[in-house]
């Protein structure tokens, strides 16, 4: 009986072990700064490309999100609210992880370092054909509307 309820038990589990396939996956996140209009005394310290979220990459989520973002006197995130999304999953909460980690710096030697809010974008894009197609696709989606929040 104990080993039919091991059985059972390792056959349930094997069950939820999400299939891998050996297929090349590629995955890129585009972030852009949305302009308000006003001249901005802040800009991102970090320009590099943020690393997929895990947990998107394994559900195979993509889309996009736009925050506002107050950026305080000492250059960090604060007061991220979301604007709009493309879903409502686990996206948003993923892209406001990376939108906290951003640092900012002063956009010239002259700049008052005074709060300021700031709108940003982040787009999510996975694809299987190779890299630089990542990215293009990337590029074209953030050039589209975003969904609402």
């Amino acid at each position: 009986m104990t080993n039919k309820i091991k059985l059972s038990a390792f056959l349930a589990a094997l069950c939820l072990v999400p299939t891998i396939s050996a297929k090349n996956m590629f995955a890129d996140v585009q972030v852009s700064d949305i302009e308000t209009g006003a001249q901005s005394s802040w800009i991102r310290k970090n320009q590099h490309t943020p690393r997929y979220p895990l947990a998107l990459a394994q559900s195979g989520i993509t889309g996009c999100a736009v925050f506002s973002v107050n950026v305080t006197e000492s250059g960090e995130s604060d007061e991220i609210k979301l604007v709009a999304a493309s879903t409502k999953t686990k996206l948003p909460r993923e892209a406001k992880k990376l939108v906290k980690k951003m640092r900012w710096m002063a956009a010239s030697k002259d700049s008052a370092r005074q709060a300021e809010t700031k709108k940003v974008r982040l787009d999510f894009c996975i694809t299987g054909n190779s890299q630089q197609a990542v990215i293009q696709a990337c590029k074209k989606q953030s050039q589209q509307l975003c969904g609402e929040a």
